[in-house]
């Protein structure tokens, strides 16, 4: 079927080929519509203004959003005091920790 229609193609090759396009006529017609769709000044300056805004917006957003609240740094003192406690017990009473335990726990912090 393919190769039917390639040579039906290049058999009529000349009667596709009836338009011609002329390039600068074209170009002319192309040029002519852009500068009738021309952006006024202010309009380039209200966008320029709206990104600025949008951007300092989304800096800003990203700033806060990097504060941990005071209920996550609440807890994190309430069990690091916990920890701190029982490593001071485990410590004192002489208790056999595996070593792999302080290095883990170093890891945490």
């Amino acid at each position: 079927m393919e190769d039917k229609f390639k040579k039906l193609v290049s058999t009529h090759r000349d009667e596709f080929e009836i338009h011609d396009a002329d390039a600068d006529a074209l170009w002319k017609s192309i040029d002519s519509q852009m500068s009738k769709t021309h952006m006024p000044f202010w309009w380039k300056m209200a966008a320029a203004i709206l990104l600025l805004m949008v951007i300092g917006l989304s800096v800003y957003s990203d700033h806060q959003s990097n504060v941990l609240p005071d209920e996550i740094i609440e807890a994190e003192n309430y069990y690091s005091s916990h920890m701190t406690e029982k490593l001071k017990y485990i410590i004192c009473h002489n208790v056999e920790i595996v070593p792999d335990v302080f290095e883990e726990l170093d890891v945490l912090e």
